[in-house]
């Protein structure tokens, strides 16, 4: 792209004229790009010579000198320009740049030498004024010799005047007087008319420049405005931004809260069972035997055993072979399917056999089973009514049922020895349905606490689970089946409620 000097003209020119002018001191001045633009502009003038403008020059621009200096060799005046390319200008500025300099010399006319410099070895006041004389050293100017007029002697000849020739030389006087004077009259009205014209063209460079100003500003205010908008726009989003991000901190430290006190009435729940789990292991430790154990050896007797013949009556009611003998008082009465435990009881600490109340030695109903003191409990004291039933109560429930088994056990109403051995397993097995069956009708409990089966045959439940078909078979120890997943099994009876 050319260079363009339509932006700094006068500016230019003006800076052009005062080195070529005489009359004035300054001796050079300096011109270089506007920006990264292709616009020339003055960068600065001086009047102090070459060692003034050698500091000047910036490596990092493209920048032209035009320097007016007095050569040695002819004691005339020189017109130098210095093109001077900065070591730091890329390499694409420099090549875009060089041909610049024919049009620069032809706008600055009356140059005698261009000096291309790149850095301030090139520029120092001893090496111009060499290029100067290299350039003028075929040279030498020679002053011409003036010759004076030998005056002639004077002659003592009359001349005579001729008035005609006198007055033809008077007109000739006049006529080039008036030739002259319209001749200094055609330049001044030259000189007028291009100053008319300078000004005219000044008047219309100011008017673009105005308008070029208002559009630029025009642009700017737009911009501005656009900025402005995208700024709003930024902050609103921001905010928006700001206020999901508050809103998502205050409900992941909700969900924070809410996790801990969640893990908190785990660890709490966890605890507690434990606790239970330690008070049921405790209660069981304290017996003299296991009463999975005694239910597995009575199941295996029982089915050993052989059945026992039962007579029906025309009612449909169930009696055994051996009802003509009279049977002892029972002191338990089989609960109804929707029976209830009676929340006023309150279960003891721990379990205390009765040394008082033992079966006689002489009556042995199986050789491989022996009732256990530890399933007869003393007489409960009742307690002030509690707010709710506790799981214990349905314990309490459940024992009148073995005291009735040794109640039968301990009396010697059969006297042959094959009826000791057989007729009370009848007895027993009779009872323990009639026990199960009343127990078992619509029974359900839901789990409390978590269990984990230690051996098999044991139920593993969460809180909340649901096991129905219970058999209370144990004050300590219930059978049911579990609603998830069918499993069957014992499972210990203060870790569920009933429905």
């Amino acid at each position: 792209m050319s260079v363009s000097f339509f932006a700094h003209k006068q500016a230019l020119l003006d800076a052009y004229n005062d080195v070529i002018n005489d009359k004035t001191d300054t001796d050079w001045a300096l011109f270089t790009y506007e920006g990264n633009k292709n616009e020339l502009k003055v960068q600065g003038t001086g009047d102090e010579g070459l060692d003034e403008l050698e500091s000047e020059f910036n490596s990092g621009k493209i920048m032209y000198a035009f320097v007016r200096v007095k050569d040695p060799n002819t004691t005339m005046k020189k017109f130098l320009i210095i093109v001077w390319q900065g070591d730091g200008v890329p390499a694409t500025r420099k090549g875009a740049c060089a041909n610049h300099v024919k049009d620069i010399t032809r706008f600055f006319k009356g140059s005698h030498i261009v000096i291309y410099a790149r850095n301030d070895d090139d520029v120092t006041p001893e090496e111009i004024m060499h290029q100067v004389q290299k350039s003028t050293s075929n040279f030498t100017y020679v002053a011409p010799k003036e010759t004076e007029d030998i005056p002639t002697a004077v002659g003592s000849v009359y001349k005579r005047i001729n008035p005609e020739q006198e007055i033809k030389s008077t007109r000739n006087d006049k006529f080039w007087t008036q030739i002259q004077k319209e001749e200094e009259q055609r330049k001044a009205e030259d000189k007028k008319r291009a100053m008319e014209k300078k000004r005219e063209e000044s008047l219309a460079l100011k008017e673009r420049e105005r308008k070029s100003e208002e559009e630029r500003n025009r642009l700017v205010k737009q911009r501005e405005k656009e900025i402005a908008e995208k700024l709003r726009a930024q902050k609103l989003a921001d905010d928006e931004s700001e206020r999901l991000t508050k809103e998502k901190s205050q409900w992941e430290k909700q969900e924070k809260e809410q996790e801990a006190s969640l893990q908190e009435q785990r660890r709490v729940r966890r605890s507690q069972s434990i606790e239970h789990a330690q008070e049921a292991e405790s209660m069981i430790s304290q017996r003299s035997s296991n009463p999975r154990n005694i239910w597995a050896q009575r199941e295996k007797d029982a089915n050993a055993a052989p059945p026992p013949v039962r007579k029906y009556s025309s009612s449909g009611s169930r009696t055994s072979s051996i009802s003509e003998q009279p049977e002892p008082k029972q002191e338990y009465n089989a609960p109804a399917s929707n029976y209830q435990p009676e929340p006023a009881y309150e279960p003891e600490p721990a379990y205390q056999p009765e040394p008082a109340h033992q079966p006689e030695p002489a009556y042995q109903p199986e050789p491989t089973y022996q009732p256990e003191p530890s399933y007869q409990q003393p007489p409960y004291e009742p307690e002030p009514a509690a707010p709710e039933p506790t799981n214990e109560s349905y314990y309490e429930q459940t024992e009148p049922q073995y005291q009735e088994e040794n109640a039968y056990e301990a009396e010697p109403q059969y006297e042959p020895e094959a009826a000791q051995q057989s007729e009370p397993n009848y007895q027993q097995d009779d009872q323990y349905n009639a026990y199960s069956e009343a127990t078992t009708q619509g029974v359900s409990a839901r789990a409390l606490y978590d269990y984990q089966a230690d051996e098999e045959g044991e139920l593993t439940f969460d809180p909340g689970d649901i096991i129905n078909e219970i058999e209370q078979i144990d004050e300590g120890w219930w059978r049911g089946v579990l609603e998830k997943d069918g499993s069957y099994g014992l499972f210990p009876a203060n870790y569920v409620e009933t429905l």
